[in-house]
């Protein structure tokens, strides 16, 4: 998906961007929104937004609805661009790469920052199951509007800042820039540990991942989703990654989410590799120990 609106990234013109801007203003306190308060949030002209609108519309930046008079919102595509453009006006997206993967709550491809490879994550929570992100994420508060954009900038928000408190004490990927749903950060090497075959003491490699479970606990930070889909391995390092719904040690589900960390990975390397742990014991030595 994001192929499609990188290609039209060069096009756009200033006033492009000012009318997207509007748009999302707009989108803070209802889902459609008016050409009128398009025109007030981006300082446009009417005429000149309605051209804008249509414009945009034809790139697939926004849609567009006729109600009671017509009115548009901002899709992922136009959200895309914003914060790509913030990026690239802070110098961390110099060019473009190739797709790295697509998931049901992100997208994410390479990027280079200076000559150097970097991650661009575009985060897509609330797209296919909005209400259910509704029901379980409570980084939404008490808002009664929001959109899956919000969702996903939130999501994005909170990622970022986990990996910003970690980056130096625990195995993490480094965050370079964050803007909405978008965030920039280093580019690891290894795959996944589901798709890896430890050949050589994977017993060793359990234990330094309940070592980072354990580090990151004594950091106040609960990962909350740990499985071996978000466990890189490398010959010589591991990284987790993917900390978008991390809560803080003192959270009322830190404890739930704890356990079902530490069962996740024990059930793994015992389903794998035979190695059999005992995950209440990990648990119960992980918080007497902080």
């Amino acid at each position: 998906m994001v192929d499609r609106f990188i290609s039209e990234f060069g096009s756009l013109e200033k006033d492009d961007f000012r009318t997207l801007r509007g748009v999302e203003e707009g989108m803070k306190t209802r889902d459609w929104v008016p050409v009128g308060d398009v025109s007030i949030f981006s300082g446009l002209p009417v005429d000149e937004v309605e051209y804008r609108l249509s414009r945009l519309g034809g790139l697939d930046l926004v849609v567009r609805r006729s109600m009671d008079q017509v009115r548009f919102r901002l899709d992922f595509g136009g959200y895309d661009v914003l914060a790509l453009n913030v990026l690239v006006s802070r110098g961390v997206v110099d060019s473009l790469g190739g797709e790295l993967g697509v998931g049901k709550e992100a997208e994410v491809r390479s990027a280079l920052m200076g000559g150097s490879e970097v991650v661009l994550k575009f985060h897509r929570e609330g797209k296919v199951n909005f209400r259910g992100i509704r029901r379980s994420r409570d980084y939404l508060g008490d808002r009664e509007h929001f959109s899956k954009l919000y969702i996903a900038k939130l999501a994005a928000e909170r990622e970022y800042r986990f990996l910003k408190r970690l980056y130096g004490e625990a195995r993490v990927p480094e965050p370079y820039s964050w803007n909405r749903h978008l965030i920039a950060m280093e580019k690891l090497k290894g795959n996944e540990l589901s798709r890896v075959t430890l050949e050589n003491d994977p017993e060793f490699v359990l234990d330094l991942i309940l070592d980072e479970v354990e580090k990151t606990f004594k950091l106040g930070v609960v990962h909350g989703d740990l499985s071996e889909y978000n466990i890189i391995i490398a010959e010589d390092e591991l990284k987790i990654i993917d900390w978008p719904q991390a809560v803080e040690t003192d959270h009322q589900l830190a404890t739930k989410y704890l356990k079902r960390d530490i069962k996740n990975v024990v059930k793994y390397f015992k389903k794998k590799y035979k190695i059999d742990r005992n995950p209440e014991e990990i648990f119960k030595s992980i918080v007497n120990q902080k």
